[in-house]
């Protein structure tokens, strides 16, 4: 089997844990060979931004990022399957799409909260943000 990752969105909650467990098991069955765990940090407001230096910016999201990752670096070690972590900044669906890219993935895992019909048009979704921005197959987890 050639190198192929997927990229699995992981922002702590027990919706992206079912995410990386359903992409841990994709690995497990052959379907990918390791994971990219990627946890996405909002964008500041821009006065907040010349009000904090941005070392202490990136360290905030350094940090607030890996206390996200901590609990799916685990799942994927209890499993004995290879994944890299990875924090970035900015609108969620867009920079998933845009890493999946950069890290040449084979496909996206994301998990929903399962928002349907007004509900979901109306809040908005990470995972309807991907699906359209994108362009790599994306398996939605709920």
């Amino acid at each position: 089997m050639t190198d192929t990752g997927l990229l699995v969105a992981v922002d702590g909650s027990a919706h992206a844990a079912r995410a990386v467990a359903h992409a841990i098991s994709l690995v497990k069955r052959g379907l990918a060979t390791r994971l990219h765990l990627l946890n996405v940090q909002p964008p500041l407001d821009e006065a907040i931004g010349r009000l904090i230096a941005p070392e202490t910016i990136d360290a905030h999201r350094r940090d607030a990022g890996s206390k996200a990752l901590s609990s799916a670096q685990a799942m994927c070690a209890d499993a004995s399957v290879p994944a890299e972590a990875h924090v970035d900044a900015g609108r969620p669906g867009a920079v998933i799409v845009e890493q999946a890219s950069a890290l040449d993935c084979a496909a996206i895992v994301v998990g929903t909260r399962g928002h349907s019909g007004a509900t979901g048009m109306l809040m908005g979704s990470v995972a309807q943000d991907v699906v359209n921005r994108g362009s790599r197959p994306v398996w939605l987890v709920k």
